[in-house]
Order: structure tokens, then sequence, then C-alpha cells
């Protein structure tokens, strides 16, 4: 029988290492390696940075690049923030100045606060976002891993681009339910997978193009036993609810998109609507249908994180394009925007109707509990001065 030293440590080998040899294990055992070492480790692991991916190329954030790049896109969310338009633009003089940031040029001045805001909120960033590794290896078993990533055009609509905090790939093993032709690649599938998500529900997310699909067929064929457990029970299920599926096993990564906010004020207890039309623009950017809304706070020496997964909304994306449209049509004069009149009621009509928890119901998924957080602990400031500096 299995002491709970050895216990934990197979369980770890199974949910983030499913490839592993039942030699390293043994070692790991033998050698008795705390828990706690391998989550530490595996947590600094799981954060690939942009110079360690292979064949990938984006300018580091905030860099001189990377703010090259958004000039080059005319309309792009950044020149004009939407989270912004929801409290700035309230007349005809605002969204006059809003015109301005994007079509002509104008640099937008900020208040002294808002820089602080600003200041703060990067600073912590990166603490944030390991808080969130954190969260979802050693919280919810989730074999994730974030990557670093930098500005991306819109492919579809040229005028917009995003450049969200990261990308997260988490890896499940799965089957085939459902093949169609791919719209991203010519003459490929795009294969939609049944599997059990983190919180053991059945669920489903799309493998896109034959390239990634015979990478994660490969793969499943190298799982452990655990992992092909899971598959097996779920061709069962598939045979009965699915007859015609291939129900083809595979081990592959569910992406989504990354944004986090530190706010020094307060935690936020839901994503505040105006953020909505940020996380589409990047959900789009990247074609990638779900996003990871990050929150982290501190205050009087504890920190707390709250993180909810957004599904892209097609409606809702559909009539922010409509807006964006209004916004950048050109005149006879060569000026754009169409006049305030006629702006003012699609955007308050369009702010009016997705400032409500309705239209949100089906789309976002908090992963903590009423007046719950994901983590709540002593904070530790890594920024902080020691007596030895």
């Amino acid at each position: 029988m299995l002491n709970s030293a050895e216990n934990n440590i197979r369980r770890f080998y199974r949910v983030f290492k499913p490839f592993a040899l039942e030699n390293e294990i043994k070692t790991a055992v033998t050698n008795n390696v705390k828990i706690e070492d391998l989550y530490t480790n595996l947590i600094k692991e799981r954060f690939i940075p942009l110079k360690s991916q292979e064949g990938v190329k984006f300018p580091t954030q905030r860099s001189k690049e990377w703010f090259a790049a958004r000039e080059k896109v005319e309309s792009t969310i950044s020149g004009s923030k939407p989270a912004g338009w929801y409290f700035d633009i309230r007349s005809n003089d605002t969204y006059r100045e809003h015109l301005s940031y994007v079509h002509l040029g104008v640099k937008k001045q900020f208040t002294p606060e808002a820089i602080k805001r600003m200041n703060y909120g990067t600073k912590y960033e990166d603490h944030a976002q390991e808080c969130f590794i954190e969260y979802l290896t050693k919280g919810i078993d989730s074999n994730a891993y974030v990557f670093e990533t930098g500005f991306q055009r819109n492919t579809e609509i040229n005028y917009l681009g995003s450049s969200p905090d990261g990308l997260v790939t988490e890896f499940f093993p799965g089957v085939v339910i459902d093949e169609k032709p791919s719209y991203q690649h010519e003459n490929e599938k795009d294969y939609t997978i049944l599997y059990y998500n983190e919180f053991g529900e059945m669920d489903t997310f799309v493998i896109r193009g034959d390239e990634k699909f015979n990478l994660s067929k490969e793969k499943a064929m190298e799982l452990n036993d655990f992992m092909k457990a899971k598959c097996d029970r779920l061709i069962e299920i598939g045979k009965e609810k699915y007859p015609d599926a291939p129900l083809v096993k595979v081990y592959a990564g569910r992406y989504s998109v990354i944004e986090i906010k530190c706010p020094a004020s307060k935690l936020y207890s839901q994503i505040p609507y105006y953020y909505y039309c940020q996380l589409h623009s990047e959900m789009a950017a990247f074609n990638i249908n779900e996003a990871y809304f990050i929150c982290w706070h501190q205050k009087n020496g504890n920190e707390k994180l709250r993180v909810w997964k957004l599904k892209f909304h097609e409606v809702f994306w559909k009539e922010f394009i409509d807006v964006v449209d209004l916004f950048r049509m050109k005149n006879t004069d060569n000026s754009r925007g169409v006049p305030w009149s006629v702006f003012a009621r699609y955007w308050f009509n369009f702010k009016m109707k997705y400032s409500k928890k309705g239209p949100w119901e089906n789309h976002v998924t908090p992963y903590f509990a009423t007046r719950k957080y994901c983590i709540d602990r002593p904070f530790i400031d890594p920024y902080a001065k020691t007596n030895s500096d």
C-alpha cells in the first residue's frame, strides 16, 4: 500500500507529467522529493517567455517595437480603448477627442492619478500571472502552460489588433466526436473533442487543422494508464451519445487568451462590463474562443486572486464591430466618424444592452464561490526592498 507521500508524487506525475517513465517516478519517490518542491519547480517551468518559443516572434510588451507595431494598425483598440469609451464618450466633444486619438494621432493625456494606477498594475502583473499559474496547476490540477505573446493584428478585420497578457494551453485527454472542413486551414479538418474539463464535467473543444490533430493522436498513444482510462471512459459514453463518431483518442491543447488586472483600489466581484470589448478583440485577433480574466489585489498584508472564464459572444462582437465601423466611417471631407447624433444612438444602446448580467450569463464562468477567492493568503511583496538592498 502506498504511503501518502508516494501517493502525492504519483498523482502529481499522472496529471502534470503524463509521459514520464516509471523509473523517473520511482527516483522521485526514493529521493523523498517534497511535493511542494515539485509544484514550485512546475510553476516556474510553466511560463514560457517569447525568447524560449521557437519560431515565434513578437515584440516584447511595451517595448519600442511593440508600440510601433500597434501604430501600424489604424484603429487599434489601444488607440482609443472601448474601456475608456464607457467613461469618456458622453458628448460630442469627448467623441471628437477619441476620434482624434485614433485618426489624427493625437496623444491622450493621462492625469498623474491615472498614470499611478497604470504603473501599479504593470508592476504586479508578472506576480499576478505567477499566482494564476499556481492556481491552475496546484489549485485545479490543470496541466497548463502560459506563453508570453505580443501584439497581433486581426487577420479578418485588419483595422483591429490586440495584445493580451498571454496565451494559455491546457492539455486534456479526449476523443473525437465530429470532423468538419477547417475554415482556417485549407483542405484540412477541424476536430471536435469530447473531454472531462477541469471541473470533471464532460465538455468539448476544437482542434483546428490536421497538423495539431495528428500530433495529438500520437501523444495519446504515449499517455500513462490513468489518462488512457479517461479516454476509454469517454469512448464508452461516445458510443451511446455519438454512434457515428470516429472516437479517436487524443491528448490535445485547449487554448485561451489571458487578461490580467491588478487594481489598487479593490478586487473585482465580476468582470467589469467595460472590459468585454477588449477581451473579445483579443480572442478575435488570435482566433481563440475563450479568455481567462484574472484580477489580483493586495491590501493590509493579504493578497487575493479571482479568475473568470469568458466564452466568445458572437452577437456582442458583431454589434461591437458595427459601432467601431461607425467610428471609422469616412466622410466626404476625408475626416472619420459619423456625426455624434448617429454614433450616440448606437453607442448608448449598445452600452445599455451589454452592461447587464443577462447577456453574459451563458458566457461567463467564475472559478470561485460568491464572496470567495481562488487564492487568499498573506502577501509578501516580491518587489519590496530589504535591508540588504
